[in-house]
């Protein structure tokens, strides 16, 4: 007697060849023959973008690709740690340097603006004072009243400024902690090799 077969499971056994056919003419995977020591990222992240890692023996070289520059990295306690070249760490320096400069030029700029602002208050708003009179104690010597400065609403071009400035010292102080924590990694690195 011949089984008698279902309409759904002949649909299932051709759907089940199909895929077979599918998924043996699909290419393998070259072996790693031909690079067999590059190691890529997980996650996809900035890692793959711009750099490749070498694996040498329990090292990695990390290689920049768009400078070509090498960095040798250890796997300590599960995470992967370069040591910082000669060229990068003079790099975070010149960074930390055109920082400071920008906020320099920015410390400079406020102080202009602020000296303007002082000096268009005493022209348009604040009478001046008699001759002989001494000027109100709650004036500085330059002439602006605190109070009046503070009870003013600031215009948008002031609070844009602020917020730059905030930005700039924001910025500088996270270049500052990592450079600083770029040292410190540095100088325990060297510490480690010596003893």
């Amino acid at each position: 007697m011949k089984p008698v077969r279902s309409g759904a499971s002949e649909f299932a056994t051709a759907f089940f060849l199909t895929g077979l056919i599918v998924v043996a003419t699909l290419p393998v995977p070259q072996a790693s023959a031909q690079q067999p020591d590059k190691v890529p990222p997980k996650d996809g992240g900035p890692m793959s973008e711009n750099y490749v890692l070498e694996r040498r023996g329990d090292t990695f070289v990390r290689i920049d690709k768009a400078t070509g520059q090498m960095t040798v990295c250890t796997v300590r306690t599960g995470q992967l740690t370069c040591r910082v070249s000669v060229e990068e760490r003079q790099y975070f320096l010149d960074e930390i340097a055109r920082t400071e400069e920008r906020i320099k030029s920015l410390e400079e700029r406020v102080a202009t603006l602020e000296a303007e602002k002082v000096v268009r208050n005493q022209s348009t708003d604040s009478p001046k004072p008699e001759a002989g009179l001494p000027d109100s104690a709650d004036q500085h010597s330059d002439g602006a009243n605190p109070q009046e400065d503070a009870a003013k609403p600031r215009t948008a071009e002031e609070e844009k400024l602020e917020r730059d400035f905030d930005r700039a010292m924001d910025y500088m102080s996270r270049a500052m902690r990592r450079f600083f924590d770029v040292v410190k990694e540095f100088k325990n690195d060297t510490a480690g090799e010596k003893s």
